[in-house]
């Protein structure tokens, strides 16, 4: 796909949804059903950041014009 494609490109209902769906599978995978986290992180005080590298390489870094492109907010 051609750069300037990309800030019109568009993700269908379903394709949302399965997205949707990998993303919660993934962390209740990671986060909940791992009984040592679980421990873990209710017993030992905590602060978390994100950082780009947590929603996906080089999140918020692109230009305005694809950040605010559909994929990037429906």
């Amino acid at each position: 796909m051609e750069w300037d494609e990309k800030w019109k490109f568009s993700i269908t209902k379903e394709a949302a949804q399965e997205i949707e769906q990998y993303y919660f599978n993934n962390y209740t995978e990671h986060w909940e059903r791992r009984p040592e986290m679980k421990q873990a992180l209710g017993s030992v005080p905590s602060l978390m950041m994100w950082d780009d590298h947590d929603i996906f390489d080089g999140a918020g870094s692109y230009p305005p014009l694809l950040n605010d492109s559909p994929v990037m907010t429906e």
